[in-house]
């Protein structure tokens, strides 16, 4: 089966179904509730956007703490090791 004839209708039909699906005299009230839902939707989007940086600031001050805490620590722990290696070869 081949396609050819296909590509000939294709404008016949969009212009078919162009008349067919005529706008309706609704004096304007789809438009303005297109708009209304647009704008909610980007309330939402706006203030899921600033929740998630919220919420990413907020989880940085303790990893930045943990990260800190466990630098200090790995210093202390390597100075330990450091000073138990130095008494067990001189002693």
């Amino acid at each position: 089966m081949t396609h050819e004839h296909d590509d000939d209708r294709d404008p016949v039909l969009a212009e078919l179904f162009r008349a067919a699906d005529a706008p309706l005299a609704d004096a304007g009230f789809s438009a303005a509730v297109l708009r209304r839902v647009q704008r909610l939707e980007r309330i939402r989007h706006g203030v899921l956007a600033l929740a998630a940086a919220a919420g990413i600031a907020l989880a940085l001050v303790p990893a930045s703490q943990l990260v800190l805490d466990c630098t200090r620590q790995l210093a202390v722990v390597s100075q330990v090791w450091s000073d138990a290696l130095q008494e067990r070869l001189t002693g």
